[in-house]
């Protein structure tokens, strides 16, 4: 169940901040605070709202299985958009918090109005539609055929692209805050969380990546973790 919602106000300046609505007019801003409303999740709490825009943390579209397993399909970062009401999801899925999350939850009509009367604003979100499909269909691709290594490498990199502003260290030393937990994220790369496990310690035995504390990894070598991510070495088995 959703929680209460944030005051009237929050909305504004949330979307302010991210990514491409904070390059939208105030008054295409204003118009999406004052038709919706911001709500908070907790960590693996089932949203029941079915259009709103993420403000933070990391909502994912969750396909259980009916004997206990689950699948993780896409996740949703700060910026991202969810819009279920032309196409509603199916029974056995579900949008979920892998951290605790919060959205700017709106009514659909309201919605549908908004889009029709504000370009920008359509323009903007059928934009970012197409820039999520485009990542959903990235991530289906490397599912089908890439390596574990390549598939964690190429998803670490993207969850750093994806990453809110000021995560990341300057320079040459890139910080990730690895907000899901590894279980999270084996489902979202279709592995099992030891095979997980055992590419992460490759990695950092490598001197690719490491682990500095719980939650916090250190890409030591961006460079080699793009080349492996785009197959750049001897292929091994894609299954994990």
């Amino acid at each position: 169940m959703t929680p209460p919602t944030d005051p009237s106000g929050g909305a504004a300046s949330g979307l302010r901040m991210i990514s491409p609505w904070r390059e939208l007019g105030a008054s295409s801003i204003d118009r999406v605070a004052a038709a919706g409303r911001v709500a908070r999740v907790r960590r693996g709490e089932t949203l029941s709202d079915r259009v709103g825009l993420a403000l933070s943390g990391v909502i994912a579209v969750v396909d259980r299985m009916v004997d206990g397993r689950q699948t993780i399909s896409q996740l949703l970062h700060p910026g991202d958009l969810f819009d279920l009401g032309t196409a509603p999801i199916e029974p056995s899925e579900a949008l979920t918090a892998l951290t605790a999350a919060s959205y700017v939850a709106l009514d659909e009509e309201v919605w549908r109005g908004l889009l029709g009367a504000d370009r920008r604003l359509a323009d903007a979100s059928y934009a970012r539609l197409g820039e999520q499909t485009r990542r959903l269909r990235r991530h289906i691709s490397a599912i089908a055929f890439t390596t574990p290594l390549e598939r964690l490498s190429a998803t670490l990199l993207e969850l750093r692209r994806r990453a809110p502003d000021g995560t990341e260290a300057a320079g040459q030393d890139p910080r990730l805050a690895l907000e899901i937990r590894r279980r999270d994220l084996s489902e979202h790369v279709g592995l099992k969380p030891e095979t997980v496990s055992r590419s992460f310690r490759q990695l950092e035995q490598e001197g690719v990546i490491a682990i500095e504390e719980k939650g916090l990894l250190r890409m030591i070598d961006v460079a080699e973790l793009e080349r492996i991510a785009q197959g750049g070495r001897p292929r091994a088995s894609t299954r994990g």
